[in-house]
């Protein structure tokens, strides 16, 4: 028996050569394929791509391939697409939308006594003492007629509740104040280990504003105070009793332990624990402040050594002997 011919018909040949030249085939074809696409794709101008809070709404067509080394689109008949028109996202509480190109923070300050002021200073009364320039002398009004004008578009009349388009919730101080100690809670549920980590809430600081709410004189605050309150059912008006019991509520579903450090009801006794006029004075005082001591006391923040330094105590005591 002779040696297997090797003729021009190839029938002699191996099948694993055969097999082999036929991979070797197909992968250099699907190479030179997808360099193709892929040399394509470069090409695009990465450097003028939408910006990336536009590029994240992009709504997938369904005709459409995503080639994940930029963000353009390949239809799948081979044509390219250089753009792709962002979805329209509905955000909350939007009741319509800016002009195309119109950026609010460029534009030019403009004189105008017909639309500004809005208001009148002595009109509203929530404006705090420290910026009634009027009231406290200011001789001119011209500060108050400049209205922000932005290039190309106009800011829109700030008026929260002409549209009809709104649904505003109205709550009770303590629902509203539940709600914000449950995300807190749900916060410290999900990112707290209880096995390493404790978790302490301390409630509110109070104030003595008005000596009147512990049954002194009408026109006296924490000036002068030098003992505290005797009286154990005491509880100042800035403080609600409400908002305590849902802290108490709210804290006491915890899966995570909470330590609540009450130092309001304690505070609530010493208006003689304030700095009021002993403290470093920012600015100097005027004539009026200094035959008055009362109308620039402090009655918020403490002295030191004092009244904080128990309430360290107190959060020693949750933290080492709860």
């Amino acid at each position: 028996m002779g040696k297997p011919q090797h003729g021009g018909n190839g029938r002699g040949r191996s099948p694993f050569l055969t097999s082999y030249a036929l991979t070797l085939a197909f992968i250099t074809f699907v190479s030179v394929l997808y360099f193709k696409d892929f040399s394509s794709t470069l090409h695009q101008p990465f450097l003028h791509r939408p910006p990336r809070h536009h590029r994240r709404q992009i709504s997938r067509p369904r005709n459409h391939l995503l080639v994940g080394v930029s963000d353009f689109w390949i239809e799948k008949a081979g044509k390219e697409q250089a753009t792709a028109e962002p979805a329209e996202v509905q955000l909350p509480f939007a009741v319509g939308a800016a002009p195309a190109g119109c950026d609010v923070g460029q534009g030019e300050w403009v004189y105008d006594e017909a639309a500004r002021p809005w208001y009148q200073e002595e009109e509203c009364p929530y404006i705090q003492p420290q910026l009634t320039c009027q009231a406290h002398g200011r001789p001119d009004k011209a500060y108050q007629h400049w209205r922000w004008q932005p290039r190309g578009c106009s800011l829109p009349r700030q008026n929260s509740f002409e549209d009809k388009n709104k649904d505003i919730i109205e709550m009770e101080t303590e629902e509203a104040y539940g709600m914000v100690l449950g995300a807190v809670l749900k916060w410290v549920e999900s990112n707290m280990d209880p096995k390493n980590s404790r978790v302490f809430f301390v409630t509110m600081s109070p104030t003595h504003t008005r000596s009147k709410d512990w049954g002194e004189d009408t026109d006296g605050n924490c000036y002068n105070q030098t003992t505290p309150i005797k009286d154990l059912s005491y509880w100042g008006p800035g403080t609600s009793k409400g908002l305590m019991r849902v802290i108490g509520e709210v804290f006491s579903t915890s899966k995570m332990p909470v330590g609540v450090v009450n130092i309001t009801q304690l505070s609530e006794y010493r208006k003689d624990a304030h700095t009021q006029i002993y403290k470093k004075q920012w600015n100097p005082l005027t004539p009026e402040q200094i035959a008055n001591p009362k109308s620039y006391a402090d009655c918020t923040h403490w002295c030191l050594p004092g009244l904080q330094d128990t309430w360290n105590e107190l959060l020693y005591s949750k933290l080492f002997f709860p």
